[in-house]
């Protein structure tokens, strides 16, 4: 008997327990995010990863081979123009200049007998004008007038070749006097200097070491402004217009910066591809050459379009759809995405502007289901 009440009262409390799960089931509410959908132009960031590389390059080439005697530099020191990177002294410097003063001696002695053989020209001239030939006897006791015409052309002539002959020793004197200052310049220490203020990139040798005038000793970049470049395809070059200024992400700076474009090819290189460059004031040299850049494009995909927050789309293998917020209930509402950014997305489906849509606890969610929004005043 007394194991029989037991009995009746244990069902009597599951049924109970199992009456207050379901009324639990039934009356669950969901904390939920929400947010309102809006209507607009929906545009697409389109991103072109670009690099920064110096504005301008200048090598800096000694004037002749030597030994390099002292640096005042090192790679990345900055330097203004005209600032003194090193000193090259020349290894035959005094035998060039022997050389070169022997060269113009011998100009000089050529010139002398260039001087002399036209003098002599000129006296034959004056020999040949003063003959005469004997009258009435014109080419028996002598030459006639005839050929005393054409010695005086032949001698005019010769005077003529003489004179040439001076001027040409004059130029080979002029030259080789040139060549002897050029020389002697050249015999001493070689400064070399910035051609332009910027950042110094690379040294070729130390001291002690031959320089020589077929390479460069330093490279020298400027790197205010900053060049920034990119490749792409004919389809992207719509997107660039010389002269306007584009948002550009850069690891240096924590927000874009700004970058004005100045040159778009107009024909592609060897890879097919077209090149756009644009300038970056970079004053400090925050942005060094190779650092990667993204130019920021706005494009617009589509317009009078319906706009919702991404996060607000759930995707399951057979369809996409949202939760719309109707009278405290989360409604179910299939969609179809145009454009998908990872902040926001245009749709089409059975939503307009002003409607909520479930932006946070979607996924325990279904349709029909109570909820309540996080924040909003019960």
């Amino acid at each position: 008997m007394k194991r029989g009440i037991l009995l009746s009262l244990l069902l009597i409390l599951l049924a109970a327990c199992s009456s207050d799960e379901t009324e639990e089931e039934k009356t669950r509410v969901t904390p939920v995010e929400t947010e309102e959908i809006r209507e607009g132009t929906f545009t697409v960031e389109r991103e072109i990863i670009a690099r920064a590389e110096p504005s301008a390059t200048s090598p800096v080439v000694p004037g002749a081979p030597g030994e390099i005697t002292f640096i005042s530099v090192e790679e990345g020191d900055s330097v203004e123009r005209g600032d003194a990177l090193a000193e090259i002294t020349p290894g035959q410097g005094e035998s060039q200049v022997e050389l070169q003063e022997n060269a113009l001696a011998q100009a000089r002695q050529q010139l002398d007998q260039a001087i002399a053989s036209r003098d002599d020209a000129e006296e034959a001239v004056e020999r040949a004008k003063d003959q005469e030939a004997p009258e009435g006897l014109s080419g028996l006791l002598g030459p006639s007038e005839q050929e005393l015409e054409g010695q005086v052309a032949q001698a005019e002539q010769q005077l003529s070749q003489a004179s040439s002959a001076v001027e040409s020793a004059r130029l080979q004197v002029e030259q080789a006097e040139i060549q002897l200052e050029q020389a002697r310049e050249q015999s001493g220490p070689e400064t070399l200097t910035s051609p332009r203020s910027g950042v110094v990139t690379s040294i070729q040798g130390n001291v002690g070491d031959m320089a020589t005038n077929q390479q460069p000793f330093a490279t020298v970049v400027s790197l205010n402004p900053a060049l920034i470049t990119a490749s792409i395809t004919a389809e992207q070059t719509s997107l660039f217009e010389e002269g306007a200024k584009y948002q550009v992400d850069v690891e240096a700076s924590d927000e874009p910066v700004e970058a004005q474009l100045t040159n778009v090819a107009t024909v592609p290189g060897d890879t097919g591809l077209y090149s756009v460059e644009a300038e970056i004031s970079n004053p400090d040299g925050s942005i060094k050459p190779g650092t990667t850049a993204v130019f920021q494009l706005p494009e617009t995909v589509v317009e009078n379009t319906t706009i919702i927050p991404t996060e607000a789309l759930v995707e399951t293998s057979d369809e996409t759809f949202v939760y719309k917020v109707e009278e405290k209930k989360a409604v179910k509402v299939p969609v179809s995405v145009e454009s998908s950014q990872t902040e926001e997305s245009a749709v089409t489906g059975d939503v307009s502007e002003g409607d909520s849509v479930v932006t946070s606890g979607q996924i325990t969610l279904t349709d029909g289901a109570e909820i309540r929004i996080i924040g909003e005043d019960e």
